[in-house]
């Protein structure tokens, strides 16, 4: 009996080396296993985020995100599938993108992928990012935009919005397509560089 056993574990065992060298040699080699899935250094993950800064006569503006993590030495919350609505006195925004940082001190936004600002007016401005700096409420990408309003429509390489002057510069080449034109939309001769 105790040779069978020895017999049966000495094959198992070469049928394992011989299975090894195989897959080797067709340089299926063993690989590491992939990172759990969802692991992270976040301080804390929170899931179905909600948040809302009141002022005085309501809310200004409300942030919703599917996802967020929280990193306090870094100062940020990474945050996935946001939605941040801004509450205006003559209008409501809703800026959609598909993932952002929020820098937990200052409140400074960078929102990333696909990022879609629609006005309650009916402007939307498409790009793929969007900062916010809280002070001096500016608003600004670096990105290729375009701004739409009715069948007008504009495009540029940047965007800058200064909110407390209301104030928005389109930036590098810019192109303007304007209802009843005749012919292609053409870019405009030095607008800013």
């Amino acid at each position: 009996m105790k040779r069978v056993s020895l017999v049966l574990f000495v094959g198992v065992g070469l049928f394992i080396i011989i299975v090894a060298t195989l897959m080797v040699i067709r340089g299926r080699g063993v690989s590491p296993l992939p990172e759990e899935a969802g692991a992270s250094r976040a301080d804390f993950r929170i899931k179905e985020v909600h948040l809302q800064e009141a002022a005085e006569g309501g809310v200004r503006w409300k942030l919703d995100a599917d996802q967020a993590e929280v990193f306090e030495q870094e100062g940020k919350t990474v945050m996935q599938k946001v939605t941040i609505t801004i509450l205006q006195p003559d209008r409501t925004w809703t800026i959609t993108s598909e993932h952002g940082d929020l820098k937990n001190d200052s409140k400074n936004v960078r929102l990333q992928g696909n990022v879609v600002a629609l006005s309650s007016d009916g402007v939307r401005l498409s790009t793929e990012s969007l900062q916010w700096a809280a002070e001096p409420k500016k608003l600004w990408t670096n990105d290729p935009i375009t701004i739409v309003r009715g069948e007008t429509s504009i495009r540029g390489e940047a965007l800058d919005v200064l909110v407390g002057e209301e104030r928005a510069v389109v930036k590098g080449r810019v192109w303007v397509s304007i209802p009843g034109r005749k012919g292609p939309s053409s870019p405009l001769s030095k607008i800013v560089r």
